[in-house]
C-alpha cells in the first residue's frame, strides 16, 4: 500500500510539474522570444544599411536599387530592405519614372530628414503572462519519495 501511494504521489508530481498545457505555453513563449530576437536583428540590419545608404546617396542621388547593388554598396535584398526602412521613416523619397524599365522605374533620393535613433527594446518579460495562465515562475517543491541505493556484498 505504501509503495502504491508513493507511486501515485510521484505520478501526481510529474503531472503537476510537466503539465502538458503549461509546457505548450512555455514552448509558444520560447517561439515568440526567438521571433522577437530575429525581428530585432533584421531591424538593426535595415537601420545600419539605411545609414550606409544615406552616406552613399549624398554623393550619388538619385539612384535605383539596381544601381545601389551594381555599385557594390550592398546586395539588392539589403538595399531593398534599407530603402523600405528609409521610406517608412521619411528619409528617402521615391521618384517614379513612367516608361522606364522595371529596374529603372523607381529612383530614390534623400529628403533631408535624419534617420531616427534606434531605440533599445526592453528585455521581454512574460511574468505577467505566466501568472495569468497560472504557471509558476519557479516550479513548486513537491514531495517525492526518496530513493535508496542497495549494494550487495559477497
Amino acid at each position: 500500500m505504501a509503495k502504491r501511494q508513493a507511486r501515485d504521489d510521484a505520478i501526481w508530481a510529474c503531472r503537476a510539474h510537466f503539465d502538458y498545457q503549461s509546457h505548450g505555453h512555455l514552448r509558444r513563449i520560447g517561439k515568440v522570444v526567438r521571433r522577437l530576437a530575429i525581428l530585432e536583428g533584421v531591424l538593426m540590419k535595415a537601420h545600419s544599411n539605411a545609414q550606409k545608404l544615406i552616406r552613399w546617396l549624398r554623393q550619388n542621388q538619385p539612384a535605383t536599387v539596381a544601381q545601389i547593388a551594381a555599385n557594390g554598396v550592398m546586395n539588392s535584398r539589403d538595399a531593398s530592405d534599407a530603402v523600405q526602412y528609409g521610406v517608412r521613416h521619411g528619409v528617402f523619397d521615391r521618384i517614379k519614372r513612367p516608361g522606364a524599365s522595371a529596374n529603372e522605374r523607381v529612383q530614390y533620393r534623400l529628403t533631408g530628414q535624419s534617420l531616427p535613433a534606434l531605440k533599445s527594446a526592453p528585455v521581454p518579460s512574460f511574468d505577467g503572462l505566466l501568472q495569468a495562465w497560472g504557471i509558476a515562475r519557479t516550479p513548486p517543491r513537491l514531495r517525492a519519495p526518496t530513493s535508496r541505493k542497495l549494494q550487495m556484498t559477497d
